[in-house]
């Protein structure tokens, strides 16, 4: 019995393994077939395509935040409060829209004081978080250090983008295309055949963005005394890097 199983089980293996063969072969990139495939897969080439573009960002995403601390949760939010307003004075005084200013998240919690290894709860911290759009990059040194001279400001993350991509996206797509049109005509020719018509068809888009790149600027929390830097910020946007992917199948004919 043992042996008939043992038996069993080394058809089912070679099986698996002839069937799982097959399919990576029809499914690699830059591949021609015309052999006993699905119909779909039959007589066809199989190709993929790489468009990579290089785009100057138009817009800037900064997140800041503000932490207050007080005997209440009542004055401690009264306090954040006052600061949030400061900065989006600041940053609407400086042409940002108004509805490029969004408060992302609001957090209350005790304030503990350690002491002698023991922890008391000795007032409250109320925190808030605002995401900032800055669609002129010109203007974004002269946001972010106007922004300093609110005392405490904490600049959590930044992140450059590009407000309309499809520009971009379509571009990407076009290099990818001819990428992969001639990936099979050079299949094709090797192989003694010629491309038919495109069977099927997908993309896929790729974000490779860097985080700016700028030093880290004198704010009122670095300073420890409240004060705004008197040196302008240098901030570089560079370039952002797009990838689009196209998958082709082509028929031979």
């Amino acid at each position: 019995i043992n042996m008939n199983n043992n038996y069993v089980n080394a058809i089912i293996l070679w099986v698996a393994i002839i069937i799982a063969g097959r399919f990576a072969s029809s499914q690699a990139p830059g591949v021609v077939s015309n052999g006993s495939e699905s119909p779909l897969m039959r007589d066809t080439i199989a190709v993929n395509g790489l468009g990579r573009v290089y785009a100057t960002p138009d817009i800037l995403n900064a997140n800041v935040g503000i932490t207050e601390t007080a005997k209440t949760t009542k004055e401690a939010l009264a306090k954040t409060n006052e600061k949030v307003k400061q900065i989006i004075d600041i940053a609407v005084a400086e042409g940002v829209d108004k509805k490029d200013i969004l408060t992302t998240n609001i957090n209350m919690y005790p304030h503990y004081d350690y002491t002698n290894g023991r922890s008391v709860i000795d007032g409250y911290d109320s925190n808030q978080t605002l995401s900032i759009k800055i669609k002129k990059l010109e203007s974004v040194a002269g946001v972010l250090d106007k922004l300093s001279a609110v005392d405490g400001l904490q600049i959590q993350n930044t992140s450059y983008d590009i407000e309309d991509k499809e520009k971009v996206y379509e571009k990407g797509r076009e290099l990818a295309y001819q990428k992969a049109k001639t990936k099979a005509d050079q299949l094709a020719n090797l192989a003694g055949v010629k491309v038919g018509k495109v069977i099927s068809l997908s993309d896929m888009t790729m974000d490779m963005s860097s985080a700016p790149q700028y030093p880290l600027f004198k704010n009122a929390m670095a300073d420890g005394i409240g004060g705004a830097s008197q040196e302008t910020s240098p901030v570089a946007a560079g370039e952002m890097v797009f990838d689009m992917s196209i998958n082709v199948v082509y028929s031979i004919q």
